[in-house]
Formats: C-alpha cells, sequence, structure tokens
C-alpha cells in the first residue's frame, strides 16, 4: 500500500513540473540598460544558490530513489 499513490500527488508533481508561478518571485537579472554592479551580484548569487540546491536535490533524489 506503500506504493500506491493518490491524485494529490500526481497533481503536486504537475505543479512542479511547471513553476510559472513561482518565477514571479525571483530577482530578475538587470538588463544592459541598468547596469548596477551591485544589483548584478546580488541577482547572479541568488541563480547560484539555487542551482546549488537544485543540484543537492538531484544528488539526494539520485542517492535515495526508492524512498521517492
Amino acid at each position: 500500500m506503500a506504493g500506491a499513490k493518490s491524485s494529490s500527488d500526481h497533481t503536486d508533481l504537475s505543479a512542479s513540473l511547471y513553476p510559472e508561478k513561482e518565477l514571479k518571485f525571483l530577482l530578475p537579472v538587470p538588463q544592459k540598460s541598468e547596469i548596477d554592479p551591485a544589483k548584478v551580484e546580488v541577482a547572479l548569487l541568488e541563480r547560484i544558490k539555487e542551482l546549488n540546491c537544485m543540484y543537492g536535490m538531484a544528488i539526494l533524489a539520485e542517492r535515495y530513489s526508492d524512498s521517492i
């Protein structure tokens, strides 16, 4: 019975595959018209943190794939 998945699990998965709603919360990387090195640095540091988090989750998913 532990292997059975409910329909709410499926909707949670599909919501995470299409993160359009979450994209509005990201700090935008400033374009050329507004070249403020501090803003660019903050936005890029946020991207680095997000990528490191995703990399860590991928490692955990690979390591413990049978418990996901």
